[in-house]
């Protein structure tokens, strides 16, 4: 508070002043003093933010425009100047200056600071100011365009002029440097051609003044961003160095403002902005130099034309520069699409176009001229276009030319033949784009109703193409030559456009129908049950199917004549039929809450707007509970790792997440080794995403680590790289502390009653192999308790299994490393080096779903994994079962899923075990299988099976 005392202090003598000036009131100083100390204490907190510096200056401000409208009504004489007219500001000055300290990095702080340097006038403070700026941002091009502009609006060229090249150097990409360093040249040119004019020096541009004189009175430099600014003629200026030679007499006078008057400066500016621009594409692209056009920078050319075209000079000059930048534009992007276009329109940009296109047609004749040189260059660049990637960017760019100018209804229907004609000779082409074809058949329904020969036309390009362009112009078309048959065309777009890779193109043709074709369907809900049907046959439709999910939901469900019964029947189907998304159901929750304004009430009570629309939380009309199927599962296992009664469970220890004791299991077994490791897997079955884990030391729930593999493993990489499926050991240790998955000491998942197990066999080990004993007892059933695991089916049909060797799982003595057993009778241990079916892929766990995703499975093992691996029992039973289905839908007789277990435990599993010798084949399965019934609907079956009992079936 010392501090805040201090600026106390610091204040008293201004508002002293203030009041003996009438300008404020005791009570408003008061006022002032109070909310000054509120601002003062929250900048001196440790951590002050920089919005209380930019509230405190706004209200400094603010006083400082309230003293001044005041000093203007009272009309005080005007006397020396006293601490309160200068104070307000300074104050600005100083706040701004502190939060500067405190943020440094904050470019757009440093910019604020500058604009209220400017505003009060304060010439030297602002080139301070800049100065400190591009010291610390060398790299911010803004701040060289504000300091040039600083420069020049106090007559300081050629400092304006070493700032703007100064950022050239560091910053060799940025477009707004590149035109602000030539708007300041051409203002020097301009600024010259006065001042040769006043001194009475011959300029020959002189006899072709265009421009009016009370224009060319004012000068034009470059504003903060990028605007002009305008400063009065009668400002002095001393002439920099480089006029000096222009202005001598003889000879190399006139050479040298000649020179400058055909603009050899921004000539050499524009140059070195091409060159540059070139450079950097060649130094950050990894291509050859001869793939090197194939990256411009044609946003540095628009820009650049559209400064010259618009700066008022003399029109010599700038035809000379403009025929410069075409010039450029040709040597560094040659074959580029969008500078061909620049190219060839360059003569109808400079006609007065907005004349031209409103009927005026005084040029006509240069119109057509030139517009006949657009077409035929474009032509020429579509036919001899250089790669292929380019041939189809420079058609679109032609398709979009002939489109926009056949659209103008003042032009003329002989330039409108001409230009469909040139189309159509394109588009006939066998390699011709689709873009062609479908802009020209476009055009010609626009103009009337389509002639036989263009319907035939349109049907010869459809069957050659994918294109979702040229089928939509063909069922344009249809729709009004042909409507009888339109359905068929529909369908056979929506076939034909299936492997198009423009899927926006694509969702329009799938859309077509319902926007154009209500009339023709009585049954709107049985179209949309059809089309939903065929966009789930192909997993890639998955975003069309989401989008004709949402029209079905405010087209049908939501319709107007559709009543409250109806609805809640159609939105319990959804679930189970369409697979709806999270999108969907926001907008199921969206359309209710508007439908009812009272908000419909849940099974739960919860109003619908206060029931959270997220994936995991989509419970609706009470029909289905719970969250996703993967996180079912995984919050089931981990449920199942903290159980106090498995040696799953941990002993009690405290978690400094929940800031809690956790934990009074007895503990897991420990390792040859006398450490926990674990292991846990777990798949979703619509997306068979798969993510496992193995010998992991430190974890407290190894399925949540699994899970945020799998969830990792979805993101793309910023590399390129493919993401991991299982991590082990130390690197998936690491893994889980990077990602928020929570660890704890190793030593501390260590129970005493797992201690005293492991100190007593480890003995017994070590006499074994050391040969103090010949036989050892094997480890008996109360220490080689195994897996937890669990399966899961969601509200939404999908599946997901999971399965975790908690901290060992329970098989004492197993070497370091590993998460397998494999019986040593010597020893009566367990050890290997291999993965246990816990995070082998298709050994532990297995979950899928059919392809229309009314059927699925989902799979979890637990037991001796090294037997389980050999057999690939997860994924076996997934294979079997999906065998069995595809027999019962061909006819051939319903399979019992009781005789599959059966049968792919005895063949897979326990015989080629007993075959290789293994005394105590161990496996228990627990299946959920989603089974489709007569009516359409379908219902989840629980199955299980273990060595010591039959088989058995409950359904759910």
């Amino acid at each position: 508070m010392e501090r805040v005392q201090f600026q106390q202090e610091q204040m008293l003598a201004e508002l002293r002043d203030l009041v003996q000036k009438g300008l404020f009131t005791q009570v408003e100083v008061k006022q002032i003093m109070k909310k000054r100390t509120q601002f003062e204490t929250a900048l001196v907190r440790r951590i002050a933010k920089k919005g209380d510096f930019l509230r405190y200056a706004a209200y400094e401000m603010g006083l400082e425009q309230l003293r001044r409208k005041r000093l203007q009504r009272l009309n005080l004489p005007k006397t020396k100047a006293t601490i309160s007219d200068y104070a307000l500001v300074r104050r600005q000055f100083h706040i701004l200056e502190r939060a500067l300290r405190r943020f440094k990095a904050d470019v757009g702080l440093w910019t604020q600071y500058i604009q209220v340097a400017k505003r009060a006038g304060a010439r030297s403070l602002v080139g301070r100011i800049t100065a400190r700026a591009l010291q610390l941002h060398p790299n911010v091009p803004s701040l060289y365009i504000i300091a040039a502009s600083h420069e020049l609006s106090h007559t300081s060229p050629s400092a304006a002029r070493s700032l703007l090249q100064r950022g050239l150097r560091l910053n060799a990409d940025s477009i707004d440097l590149w035109r602000e360093y030539v708007r300041m040249e051409l203002h020097f040119i301009e600024g010259m051609r006065r001042r040769w004019n006043v001194l009475g020096i011959p300029v020959e541009e002189e006899k072709k003044k265009s421009i009016d004189d009370g224009q060319m009175d004012i000068d034009i430099d470059i504003g903060d961003t990028g605007n002009p600014v305008f400063i009065n003629d009668d400002q002095e200026q001393k002439p920099p160095d480089e006029v000096v030679t222009a202005e001598q007499g003889g000879d190399a006078g006139e050479a040298a403002r000649k020179a400058i008057m055909e603009g050899a400066i921004v000539k050499s500016a524009m140059s070195s902005a091409a060159k540059g621009m070139l450079y950097l594409n060649f130094v950050h692209s990894n291509c050859s130099h001869a793939e090197l056009e194939a990256l411009p920078r044609i946003d540095l050319f628009t820009q650049l034309e559209n400064l010259i075209r618009t700066y008022p000079c003399q029109p010599q000059l700038r035809t000379i520069l403009l025929d410069e930048l075409y010039f450029l534009l040709q040597q560094a992007v040659p074959h580029d699409p969008q500078a061909i276009k620049m190219q060839a329109t360059r003569r109808l940009r400079e006609l007065t176009s907005e004349k031209a296109k409103d009927g005026a047609l005084s040029e006509k004749e240069r119109l057509v001229d030139s517009l006949q040189y657009a077409n035929e260059q474009l032509m020429n660049a579509v036919n001899h276009g250089p790669v292929h990637g380019s041939r189809v960017e420079i058609s679109a760019i032609y398709a979009d030319f002939v489109k926009e100018w056949c659209q103008l209804p003042t032009l003329d229907a002989t330039l409108k033949q001409y230009l469909t004609s040139s189309l159509h000779v394109l588009a006939q082409r066998l390699d011709a784009s689709p873009i062609l074809r479908a802009t020209y058949l476009r055009i010609q329904l626009c103009d009337s109703v389509p002639s036989k020969k263009i319907v035939k036309l349109a049907r010869r390009y459809s069957l050659s193409t994918d294109s979702p362009e040229v089928w939509l112009a063909r069922l344009d078309i249809e729709k009004i030559v042909n409507e009888d048959d339109i359905k068929s065309t529909w369908s056979l777009a929506r076939s034909a456009v299936h492997d198009c890779q423009n899927k926006d193109g694509v969702e329009k043709v799938w859309l077509w129908g319902l926007d154009h074709l209500t009339n023709l369907y009585e049954n709107r809900e049985a179209l949309f049950e059809n089309l939903l049907k065929q966009s789930m046959e192909n997993p890639s439709d998955r975003s069309i199917h989401q989008t004709l999910l949402l029209r079905y939901v405010s087209d049908v469900v939501y319709a107007e004549c559709s009543d409250s019964a109806n609805r809640h029947n159609l939105i319990r189907k959804i679930p189970i039929a369409y697979m709806p998304t999270k999108t969907v159901w926001e907008s199921l929750f969206s359309h209710e809450s508007a439908y009812q304004q009272d908000a419909m009430r849940l099974e739960d009570g919860l109003p619908a707007d206060q029931v959270s629309d997220s994936y995991a939380q989509v419970p609706f009309l009470g029909v289905y509970r719970g969250a996703d199927a993967l996180s079912m599962v995984e919050q089931a296992i981990i449920e199942l790792e903290d159980d106090e009664n498995l040696n799953a469970g941990m002993p009690s220890y405290f978690s400094f997440t929940s800031l809690q004791i956790v934990g009074i299991g007895t503990g897991s077994n420990l390792t040859l080794d006398g450490v926990v490791e674990c292991d846990a897997a777990i798949m979703d079955g619509i997306t068979s995403d798969f993510g496992s884990i193995g010998a992991v030391p430190g974890v407290k729930n190894p399925i949540r680590l699994a899970s945020t593999v799998l969830r990792h493993s979805r993101k793309p990489d910023v590399l390129g790289r493919i993401r991991p499926l299982t991590l082990v050991s130390n690197g998936a240790h690491e893994f889980a502390r990077r990602n928020g998955v929570e660890t704890v000491p190793p030593e501390s998942m260590i129970s005493p009653q797992a201690a005293r197990d492991w100190q007593k066999w480890v003995e017994r080990y070590k006499d074994a192999r050391e040969g103090v004993v010949s036989e050892v007892d094997p480890l008996p059933d109360d220490v080689m308790q195994d897996t937890v695991g669990a399966v899961g089916l969601d509200s939404f049909g999908n599946m997901a299994a999971g399965v975790s060797r908690t901290y060992s799982g329970g098989l004492l003595l197993k070497c370091s490393g590993r998460v397998g057993e494999v019986s040593d009778d010597s020893a009566g241990s367990r050890k290997s080096n291999q993965l246990s079916q816990a995070a082998v892929f298709g050994a532990g766990c297995w979950a899928q779903l059919s392809s229309d995703g009314r059927t699925g499975l989902a799979c979890s093992i637990s037991g001796v994994g090294e037997h389980i691996i050999q057999a690939g029992l997860a994924r076996a039973i997934g294979d079997a079962y999906w065998s069995s289905e595809r027999i019962e839908r061909q006819g051939h007789g319903q399979v019992d899923v009781h005789e599959l277990l059966v049968s792919i435990l005895t063949e897979r599993f326990y015989r080629p075990a007993s075959d290789r010798g293994t005394a105590r084949p161990n496996a228990g399965v627990l299946l959920l299988t989603r089974e489709a019934q007569e009516d359409g609907s379908a219902i989840p079956l629980l199955w299980c099976d273990d060595p010591s009992a039959s088989p058995e079936c409950k359904q759910i």
